[in-house]
Formats: structure tokens, sequence, C-alpha cells
């Protein structure tokens, strides 16, 4: 568990245009600050490029971590202010791993009472660190197999056409066939067809998250004339559903397959 602070984005510099180009970074630095979990006083400081830190692999990526806003009172209690949204995968380093920054001093005393107490009552971030909450569901068809790895190989071809640098793939081993995220080695999907269960390692909204944002990236590619009207569709709707709130495993993976799933094994 962390407890974090944000303190700040810091803007680029002022003759940045935004102008979007090819790998373009804008520079702009997230400041955090890291509290004692105990005293809730400061403890170091860290500055991140924002938004990098935040995607698949940065030290804030947003598959990783089950956020909770809480507010720090003078007396010390935590109030949760939302329920977590997303699982966590990884934890972020550890505070006493952190690297210095040249614009902080990371050796901040502890403040006096009369100091901290103001302190204590602006909000903050708590990062909890959770186990996966794995996902297994069994087609109700058996027929439906083909299916099921039909869908799998199409994911595969719209990662590669629409985000190139964050790839999925599929492969295959005596328990069936895995589709994972390339660069990162990130299981998101697992399909067995002795079993005909399909089984991820991620919570249900951690699970929509992977295909909202492909769904996404195929619908805002340049490129939308490698795909064809129909996957287009698909892609739209898929983004539409995967955007929407979903506690009924069956029904998100019915919209991801388009076939039905049951939580018990059928007799």
């Amino acid at each position: 568990m962390q407890l974090v602070r944000l303190i700040c984005l810091e803007p680029p510099p002022p003759d940045y245009t935004f102008a979007k180009q090819q790998n373009d970074v804008p520079g702009i630095q997230l400041h955090l600050e890291y509290l004692d979990l105990q005293t809730y006083q400061p403890i170091a400081k860290q500055i991140y490029p924002f938004p990098l830190c935040m995607h698949e692999g940065g030290k804030l990526d947003r598959y990783r971590w089950e956020v909770t806003a809480v507010t720090l009172s003078s007396e010390g209690s935590v109030s949760r202010k939302h329920s977590p949204q997303t699982s966590v995968v990884e934890p972020l380093p550890d505070i006493n791993s952190v690297p210095s920054s040249p614009k902080f001093d990371l050796d901040t005393p502890t403040l006096p009472d009369a100091i901290a107490a103001p302190i204590a009552v602006q909000s903050s971030r708590r990062v909890l660190e959770l186990q996966p909450k794995s996902l297994t569901l069994y087609l109700c068809d058996r027929g439906d197999a083909e299916a099921i790895l039909k869908r799998m190989r199409l994911w595969v071809t719209w990662s590669e056409k629409a985000m190139p640098q964050s790839r999925w793939e599929l492969t295959q081993n005596d328990d069936g066939y895995t589709l994972m995220n390339a660069r990162f080695q990130r299981r998101i999907v697992r399909f067995s067809p002795s079993s005909n269960s399909v089984v991820s390692e991620h919570s249900l909204p951690v699970l929509m998250k992977w295909f909202h944002d492909l769904s996404l990236s195929v619908s805002q590619t340049h490129a939308q004339r490698q795909f064809s009207a129909v996957q287009l569709k698909l892609a739209h709707t898929l983004f539409v559903e995967m955007s929407l709130p979903q506690t009924d495993p069956t029904i998100a993976l019915k919209k991801l397959f388009g076939v039905e799933f049951s939580e018990t094994l059928p007799g």
C-alpha cells in the first residue's frame, strides 16, 4: 500500500504548440508526494513524465493499481471518497527505491504539528495492492469453440494494425490458447477447448478496460481503410459496451465473443 498526494501537473514549455505529431511527447510532468502510512507526513517526492507514466509498463500503469481517493483529517482518520475502479497487477517500486529527482529535496523533515495539521486535511490518493480476481466462465454450447478462436485472432489483427507499439498475440500450448500483450507479456484472456472455459486473471473492470482501449484504438486510427465496415461497426459497439458499468461477467463476455456463457460448467 502507498499513500500518495497529487501535487501538480507541470505544463510543457510555453513554446509547445500541442500540434499532433508522431511520437510527440509534450513534456508534461506529474509531481507526486509520498506520505508515511502512519503519520501522513511527506517522506519523498517524485516527478514522472505524464502521461507516459500511466501507459502500459509505466510506473503508474492503469492496469496495475486500484486507487481510492481519501481525505486525511487532522486527527489522522481516513475516509474513502470513491470505491475502487480497477484491479492491481503489480506494485510500484518500494518507496525506499524511488530515485531522487533534481527538482526536489527528498530528505523532507517531519513537520511540526502546527504545520502538519493544515497538510493533513488536503485530498490525497491511496494506492492499494490487491490480489487479482480471476474469472472463469464456460461455454453454454461446445460448438462455439471455433467462434472464440476466430474472435481472438481478430483482436490480434486489430492490435497489429491499430496499436503496433503494444500489439497482442495468440499463443498455444497444452492448456489451450492465451491472448496476451506481446510487449509486456501480460495475459489478457485464456481459452481451453478441453474444458470449454474462458479464464481471465483480471477482475471484470480491468478485462473490460483492455478491450475498451483496443476498440477505441481501432475506432480512432487514421488507417481505417485497413478494416472492413463490419469490423469498424464491431469496434464501435465494443467501445460503447466496454465503457458501460457491468457487474455480470457472462454478459460482458457475450458482448466480447458473441456467444453465451455460464458461470458453472454445463451438465
